[in-house]
């Protein structure tokens, strides 16, 4: 995911992402990547109220610094 990210060419590096879909497989692989690059701040649509609750615990595990 990260060399996805990377090949984009955009620096996200203390930027603010919207990621849509986040409490799924896909989504929450692509908050983990952009997490690793450097993002400070994380704005999350999930329409499943578990999903986004267990996207939310998980940054809050291992992204703590990361802005929700």
């Amino acid at each position: 995911m990260c060399a996805a990210i990377d090949a984009t060419g955009i620096a996200i590096k203390n930027g603010v992402a919207h990621v849509i879909g986040a409490g799924g497989g896909a989504g929450t692989a692509i908050v983990d990547a952009s997490c690793e690059r450097g993002i400070s701040e994380l704005v999350i649509s999930e329409t499943n109220g578990n999903r986004a609750k267990s996207v939310k615990t998980f940054l809050a595990q291992f992204w703590p610094n990361v802005i929700v």
